[in-house]
């Protein structure tokens, strides 16, 4: 007789072999989110890396407070509705130098360093301005570099030089008369000339007056050497000053190399 096999099933243990493999998953899984829940509040919520003091170094002229306010607006504002910048590990230093230089233009230098685990310092350098120039009756402050900025109000005396510019639709610091006259008001004090202020007529294409102290004004123009111009004046007033009867009572005039009229 033929023999009936009956098939063996064997059946696998995988549901008891996985089981204690789930339960080590959800033991990482829980670990991580307790670091990452956990380092989130250490560092964003808690007061351990916040930054608590600014320090600041070199204002003397701007208004300290309103440094300090600006930056504590930018460590207040918020992320994705999260406290990140307030945390000094997150506070981008970079990013607040240039927020600090485009809203003080007074500043040549901005430099942000961190003191852990809770102060910055911001150390800043400020233009130092030489003189006030006005274009269309708007005056502001200028430095040796040309740099023109702020708001100012035009004056007369020896503290800072006036310089008006009459001319129609100048918006900007002419760089060639800047040039000149930095040339100019360089070297009149160490000849005696007291300046006042300085004008670019209305309708000047390349002539500038230098108003003095002594009542005249100086004639001076572009298209010969400014240079040159100022050693003719020096010369000028050397021979004048034993003469009793030299008093101009209007200009000289330099516009013309190396010849002197006055009036």
């Amino acid at each position: 007789m033929r023999r009936m096999l009956t098939p063996q099933v064997r059946f696998q243990g995988s549901f008891d072999v996985r089981r204690p493999f789930d339960k080590r998953k959800i033991k990482w899984f829980l670990l991580v989110a307790l670091i990452v829940g956990g380092s989130t509040y250490l560092f964003l919520y808690t007061s351990v890396f916040a930054i608590q003091t600014i320090n600041l170094q070199g204002f003397d002229q701007t208004n300290e407070e309103t440094v300090r306010a600006q930056i504590q607006s930018w460590i207040d504002k918020k992320t994705l509705y999260l406290p990140i910048r307030q945390d000094i590990l997150f506070f981008r230093t970079s990013a607040a130098e240039a927020k600090l230089a485009n809203t003080f233009p007074s500043l040549v230098d901005i430099q942000i360093t961190k003191q852990y685990p809770n102060s910055i310092t911001v150390k800043g350098t400020e233009r130092m301005p030489v003189g006030v120039w006005c274009l269309e009756k708007e005056c502001a402050y200028y430095d040796a570099g040309g740099y023109r900025w702020g708001r100012a109000i035009a004056s007369v005396g020896v503290l800072l030089t006036s310089v008006t510019d009459e001319r129609p639709n100048q918006t900007t610091l002419d760089p060639v008369f800047f040039k000149a006259i930095q040339t100019v008001t360089s070297r009149l004090p160490s000849m005696g000339v007291v300046l006042q202020k300085i004008e670019i007529p209305a309708d000047s294409f390349n002539e500038f007056k230098v108003y003095t102290a002594s009542g005249y004004y100086l004639l001076f123009a572009l298209d010969s050497n400014i240079n040159d111009q100022v050693d003719v004046l020096r010369i000028f007033l050397d021979q004048k000053k034993s003469d009793p009867n030299f008093h101009p009572q209007q200009y000289i005039d330099l516009r013309l190399n190396g010849r002197v009229y006055f009036k």
